[in-house]
């Protein structure tokens, strides 16, 4: 495994995370993540580099913006192989992202919680791995065990192990705004109701 490759990891829910941690140091892959996620990636102990160190900018206030950036898109879509691509790469310092884990804030009506980085992360990856069937895209922590087996006894997962975490991106994320709309609806709803 090239060791300029980077997992990106951004999370809400940090359970099993250990089970997918001890493959990702068996591929020697950089990890880069938010600043709640890589303080318990630390204390699981393993490296984690912080997302606003890697972007070389300070996180936005109220965490509004963490992976919003093109360095990180450039590295989830882009592909080295492609001399265009690499030259844009080398241009903006944009390591190559071969793995995304990311979940939401649940949806619970509140502005303040909508979750925008990590829905996007999600389906960027999905996209990559659609093109590429290679970049790993873990969007539930059920899905850890079996990316970690294939990867422990093969080096890497399979073209239709990706394709199909892909499409459970797509369905996740999908799910999620269906969730968040319902639940602004309904607070929508009751705002409307309760004022005279």
């Amino acid at each position: 495994m090239d060791k300029g490759e980077a997992a990106i990891i951004s999370i809400h829910d940090k359970q099993n995370l250990e089970v997918i941690l001890e493959a990702i140091g068996k591929l020697k892959l950089e990890i880069i993540a938010t600043s709640g996620t890589a303080k318990h990636i630390r204390n699981l102990g393993y490296k984690a580099k912080e997302v606003s160190e890697y972007l070389e900018i300070p996180e936005a206030p109220e965490g509004l913006i963490k992976t919003l950036h093109p360095k990180i898109y450039a590295g989830i879509l882009l592909q080295p192989e492609n001399p265009l691509h690499r030259e844009y790469m080398e241009k903006i310092k944009a390591k190559p992202i071969v793995m995304v884990i990311v979940n939401f804030y649940p949806p619970t009506g509140n502005i303040e919680d909508i979750d925008i980085g990590g829905v996007t992360l999600a389906r960027a990856a999905a996209k990559a791995a659609l093109r590429n069937g290679k970049t790993i895209v873990l969007t539930n922590p059920k899905q850890y065990s079996e990316a970690a087996k294939e990867i422990m006894e093969h080096g890497w997962i399979t073209r239709e192990t990706a394709i199909k975490l892909a499409i459970q991106a797509f369905q996740k994320t999908s799910q999620y705004e269906n969730e968040t709309l319902k639940r602004l609806e309904e607070k929508m709803k009751w705002a409307k109701t309760s004022n005279p």
